[in-house]
């Protein structure tokens, strides 16, 4: 058995051979599968804590994706929380963020001029 941090995502992972077969296992996967029983369908895992080297039974928990989406945008580690600008360039301040009832986020300034555009087409017709 070899321990081993991956490269993509820092997860702690365990190299183990049976019959001469070398299979890959991530260390929160057999934890969870070990002290809780296996993953039902359609969950992941989830680090509760946003660590993915934090292996440990009381930071763990089984889940839906989305739960695991909305721990990454808690803990700031989804890629989306990570942006400062939009794509036109302007900054994702206080003033300047509209929050989307879908729980994502807009820049206002390109918000409000989607809004004029369409206010303007919609006169138009």
């Amino acid at each position: 058995m070899k321990l081993q941090r991956a490269q993509a995502g820092g997860y702690w992972t365990v190299a183990m051979c049976q019959g001469g077969l070398q299979r890959t296992h991530t260390v929160h996967s057999l934890v969870m599968q070990a002290f809780v029983g296996p993953r039902p369908d359609g969950m992941e895992v989830r680090h509760l804590d946003g660590d993915p080297t934090n292996s440990r039974l009381s930071n763990l928990a089984y889940g839906v994706p989305s739960e695991n989406a909305l721990d990454r945008v808690r803990h700031g580690t989804h890629n989306m929380t990570r942006k400062t600008h939009c794509k036109h360039g302007h900054e994702f301040t206080e003033a300047n963020t509209y929050l989307m009832r879908s729980g994502g986020r807009d820049c206002r300034t390109c918000h409000n001029s989607r809004a004029r555009a369409k206010r303007r087409e919609l006169r138009a017709s």
